[in-house]
């Protein structure tokens, strides 16, 4: 009987836990996070460039959308230069965008998602090359975390710029 007990608590225990760790968001040791939680205006994340080491970042490494919000998430480019090799673009033929690491991810959260000129509330994809890059959250029904990655070009340079945020649904 004693051996059944704690049997029975060890399973109870493990059981607990695991429900517990499902609830809380991920902790991970991001610098810059957000939150995006009005519907009515888009959410921007500026990108920045290192042109002399090839290298960029986000404005916001985790973005998190509210709970039960629908929100625009926009990822915007620096402005361009008087130097033609420091404007930077989405190219569709070069198969840049924000994309999910993992192919089927987004569990139908995300829909729209495109290359635009201009971050508005009901932005046209542009098919050649664009400024800004979104996505919009249409259901945010499911709590999970989503690794993506934002892949651009900048000039002539035909090594794409790539970027490895992660964006946190809520859910409901």
């Amino acid at each position: 009987m004693n051996t059944r007990t704690s049997l029975l608590a060890f399973v109870l225990a493990i059981v607990a836990s695991g429900c517990a760790n499902t609830q809380a968001p991920p902790v991970r040791p991001f610098m810059h996070p957000t939150t995006c939680s009005d519907e009515s205006q888009p959410c921007t994340v500026k990108v920045t460039v290192d042109f002399a080491n090839h290298t960029a970042d986000v404005q916001y490494d985790y973005v998190t959308i509210s709970k039960g919000k629908k929100v625009r998430v926009f990822w915007s480019l620096p402005a361009d230069t008087s130097n033609p090799a420091q404007n930077c673009y989405f190219y569709s033929h070069a198969a840049d965008g924000v994309f999910f690491k993992q192919f089927t991810a987004d569990n139908g959260q995300f829909k729209d998602q495109g290359p635009v000129d201009e971050p508005k509330m009901n932005p046209k994809p542009e098919p050649m090359q664009a400024k800004h890059y979104f996505w919009y959250s249409f259901k945010n029904d499911i709590r999970k975390e989503y690794e993506y990655k934002v892949v651009f070009h900048c000039g002539m340079d035909l090594s794409p710029y790539v970027i490895d945020p992660v964006i946190f649904n809520e859910g409901p």
